[in-house]
C-alpha cells in the first residue's frame, strides 16, 4: 500500500500517507521507518519518504522481476542453438 501510494503521488510524509491511504497516522510513521530499514524507502531525514533510487532485490514490489523468468538456465532446451529453432 505504502510502495504504491508514494509510486503513484510521489514524497510523501506519514501524515500524508495515513490520509491518502485511510491508516493511522502512527502506523504510517513506525512502517515508513521500518521500510527505510529494510531499504525498501528513503528518507530525507526531514520526516519525507521516497522510493529508493533501486530497490532491494528482496523487495516483493521490485520493478525487475520479470513475470514467468526463474533466471535458472533450465528453461531453454539443450538441442536449441542460440537464436536457432529446433
Amino acid at each position: 500500500m505504502i510502495l504504491q501510494h508514494i509510486r503513484d503521488h510521489g514524497i510523501a510524509t506519514p501524515k500524508e500517507l495515513a490520509n491518502g491511504l485511510g491508516i493511522d497516522h502512527g502506523l504510517a510513521k513506525k512502517t515508513c521507518r521500518r521500510m527505510v530499514h529494510d531499504d525498501q524507502l528513503d528518507t530525507d531525514g526531514r520526516g519525507n519518504y521516497s522510493l529508493p533510487a533501486t530497490l532491494s532485490l528482496l523487495s516483493p514490489e521490485s520493478p525487475w522481476v520479470i513475470d514467468g523468468d526463474t533466471g535458472d538456465t533450465g528453461d531453454t532446451p539443450d538441442d536449441v542453438e542460440e537464436g536457432g529453432e529446433r
